[in-house]
């Protein structure tokens, strides 16, 4: 799923729109739901990428798709 998370910020990246970023908001918490079953993948590179995608998005996706669609 990270890949897939990657490759979706990547799209959101080129042409943000609203969305695709609730698309990538609901794909990193059906992550972040996954990752309480399998500690494993709390500790894992992946679980770092999420963790700043999510932080990043918080901050300033909104601002970012207003700033490039405006």
């Amino acid at each position: 799923e990270a890949q897939r998370l990657k490759e979706l910020f990547a799209a959101f990246k080129a042409a943000p729109s609203v969305e695709k970023l609730e698309e990538l908001m609901q794909l990193i918490a059906a992550w972040e739901e996954a990752a309480k079953d399998d500690p494993l993948m709390l500790i894992s590179q992946e679980s770092e990428f999420v963790e700043k995608l999510r932080e990043l998005l918080e901050a300033k996706g909104a601002q970012f798709v207003e700033q490039r669609s405006g």
